[in-house]
């Protein structure tokens, strides 16, 4: 695929910010330069999400930045002194969990180095893992060879995202997200964290899960030695992929062997962690609140941990995927932590090109504010860290962002029938269909406020048919299908698959004769035939359902328009629209119309959002489909299904379709007992499904 060329214009801009930062030396002393420079970065980095198209830019981009910023001496902090320090003590045959740097048996190795240690009093706080790469890298240089490690792991990661992306079918410039932004750059080549070591291991555990749960679990163990945080995903990982046997006696083994050149430490080994839970405070969110609240410290961390753990039960029990269930517990971690470092953000950062999160990217730039409580800015003092101001500027963007995002996600767009044809017709010379009714332009990336399930993904898109008695019309929807997909660019569909619901014609003979995966399902009803579909598609799930009829009044044409907001823009379900669009005279009949005006009025005042149609014409992501575990055998499918998206928090949008009179007779809107039936099982359904939060039935899940 060509690439943009505004990509390079990004990649010049994010260069210029990336060289004013290593100009700018030292930049504590030249904080509001800086802070301009990274809002630049920033900048860049989002444009570039949008424009980039080859992992190899990417990549590029990601070791030229970092290479700038690797030679300059740390000006924003000092941890990796600490880092260098006790990796050199360990060399001359001490433990670091025993012996400060300010003990004096150490007196004969204090240098440059130990002069800048912070906290010299304490022992060591990083885990064993840790200080084994700390051992590692100190007999073969200091400062400066440290920061290139941990910049070479980052750049790993980068690739280990970029795979995972491509792998799925994703956009590969979602890894810009993590890549080029600012907050890696400054905080992994600039400052020198470990935090890349300890990221790498857990992006690799989620990526092998659940084919490969023993390197799974192992990765997540060795992300845990390296840096605690990674405990916290231990129970949706385990959601996700129990762990057998074999995948705990060897991420067992990994621990007790890294732990065992320090076990003389005893409990001494989490002195300085119980030591950092105590006494540390710096631009803590939540936790200001809580403690302002609650009659004691001791309470605000009781209360910050209920809140944790309660969310934890949460993300298990609605089982959400387990990349966006790791994201929403690292985030929530940093929020209510009575210390919030910048660099501890780049958690969940690492997990945005897989997980697009908004909130998120927007804090990763504003939490450089931090430094004000550290550093002066335009000659002032720097903050007091009671001052809520450079808290309080740091989450109104967030806040203000959600704001709009919740009511553009309750409001899907308006279109007119006639704007719907006029955008329909719109081709070029090569007959590209143009998306019409997604909320962003085509080639945006989308970044959802719904942590459900928000990848983006192009694999493999199936579309299936229930059909019974469809003789007639059959023959004439496969054959726009194949013209649909000789004709029109991508995305297409891979397979079809009909369901016969018991037919007594020649519909299963011509569906097999054109190919199509055949299915029988004789129990009647059109959420049997549909789960049948899915039954069999369990065996090899495909990364998009998309649900037609097979009596040639959906239009094949309108395929390209349902598909292409999920591929191209991150949504979780697309519903083609007939209200929205064009129904040719005597294709809906007036019951219907009213039936629809009646269910989606209902829902829109029991749930906040506005649905204009129940249409069958749809396409789904296929891990939602199993996350909301449809049970309806009949006429309710279809709005059990719009339901179960709003409460599993999907992202939906509708586009405008044509709808044609069925060739052949209709078996429900088009005879009294049968628009009978269905309204009365629509609304019945609403009825059972009438709690905005009612959980979905438990059931195996495929993590996406």
């Amino acid at each position: 695929m060509r690439s943009s060329p505004g990509v390079y214009v990004w990649g010049a801009l994010a260069t210029l910010a990336y060289g004013g930062m290593a100009l700018l030396y030292p930049a504590s002393e030249r904080l509001g330069a800086f802070l301009l420079l990274y809002a630049l970065a920033w900048v860049a980095c989002w444009g570039a999400s949008r424009t980039a198209n080859s992992l190899v830019q990417v990549v590029a981009g990601a070791i030229l930045f970092r290479a700038l910023l690797v030679p300059l001496e740390p000006s924003l902090s000092d941890d990796i002194y600490r880092y260098v320090w006790e990796g050199r003590i360990q060399g001359a045959g001490a433990n670091p969990f025993l012996v400060p740097p300010t003990s004096p048996e150490l007196a004969g190795l204090r240098d440059a180095i130990w002069e800048r240690i912070n906290n010299p009093d304490a022992t060591a706080i990083y885990p064993p893992l840790a200080q084994v790469v700390f051992r590692l890298l100190a007999m073969l240089g200091g400062v400066t060879l440290f920061k290139a490690a941990f910049s070479l792991a980052d750049v790993a990661l980068v690739l280990l995202l970029g795979w995972s992306l491509q792998r799925r079918g994703a956009p590969v410039r979602l890894v810009v997200l993590y890549a080029w932004n600012p907050l890696a750059v400054v905080e992994i080549a600039g400052s020198g964290h470990l935090e890349p070591l300890a990221i790498l291991p857990l992006v690799l555990a989620l990526v092998a899960l659940p084919s490969r749960p023993m390197l799974a679990w192992s990765a997540l163990a060795a992300s845990i030695a390296l840096k605690y945080a990674a405990a916290l995903c231990v129970p949706v990982v385990a959601r996700a992929a129990r762990p057998r046997l074999p995948a705990v006696a060897a991420a067992t083994f990994l621990l007790l062997i890294v732990t065992l050149p320090y076990v003389d430490a005893g409990r001494a080994l989490f002195d300085s962690l119980f030591l950092y839970t105590e006494k540390w405070r710096f631009n803590d969110m939540l936790f200001g609140a809580l403690d302002w609240l609650l009659p004691s410290h001791w309470w605000a961390k009781v209360a910050a941990a209920a809140l944790l753990g309660a969310l934890a039960v949460l993300l298990v029990r609605r089982r959400v995927a387990v990349e966006s269930a790791v994201v929403i517990l690292l985030t929530a971690l940093i929020f209510v932590s009575p210390t919030v470092h910048p660099w501890y953000l780049l958690w969940p950062l690492a997990l945005i090109p897989l997980v697009q999160w908004t909130p998120l990217l927007i804090w990763s730039g504003t939490i450089a504010l931090a430094y004000t409580f550290l550093y002066p800015v335009a000659g002032r003092a720097p903050f007091d860290m009671g001052s809520w101001v450079p808290r309080a500027l740091q989450m109104l963007p967030i806040l203000a962002w959600l704001a709009i995002d919740l009511r553009r996600h309750r409001r899907p767009p308006r279109y007119t029938r006639a704007s719907a044809e006029t955008e329909r017709s719109r081709r070029n010379s090569s007959g590209h269909v143009a998306v019409v009714a997604s909320e962003r332009r085509p080639g945006h990336t989308n970044f959802g406020g719904s942590m459900g399930n928000a990848e983006s993904p192009r694999g493999r898109i199936v579309l299936m048919m229930p059909a019974l008695d469809e003789e007639e019309a059959l023959p004439l929807v496969l054959r726009d299908l194949e013209r649909v997909r000789r004709t029109t660019p991508g995305p297409h569909v891979d397979e079809i698959v009909v369901v016969d619901n018991g037919s007594r014609d020649r519909t299963p003979e011509i569906a097999r004769a054109a190919g199509a995966t055949l299915l029988c399902e004789p129990r009647r009803g059109y959420g049997a035939a549909c789960q049948r579909a899915i039954q069999h598609l369990r065996q090899d799930p495909p990364d998009v359902l998309l649900f037609m009829d097979a009596d040639h009044s959906d239009d094949a044409e309108d395929i390209p328009f349902l598909l292409r907001p999920i591929v191209e823009e991150g949504y979780d379900m697309v519903i083609g629209s007939r209200t929205l669009g064009h129904s040719d005279p005597g294709a809906l009949f007036p019951q219907a119309r009213f039936g629809n005006w009646l269910a989606t009025g209902l829902i829109r005042l029991r749930f906040g959002f506005r649905y204009t149609d129940l249409g069958p014409f749809r396409a789904v992501r296929f891990a939602l489909l199993e996350r909301m575990a449809l049970a309806d055998q009949d006429f309710g499918w279809t709005v059990e299904m719009q339901v179960r998206a709003l409460q599993v928090g999907a992202r939906i949008t509708e586009v405008p379709v044509r709808y044609r009179k069925r060739v052949g007779r209709s078996k429900i809107s088009g005879t009294v007992s049968g628009s009978l039936k269905a309204g009365t099982k629509i609304l019945s359904t609403l009825w059972k499904l009438r709690s905005p939060g009612a959980a979905t039935p438990r059931m195996s899940v495929r993590t996406p």
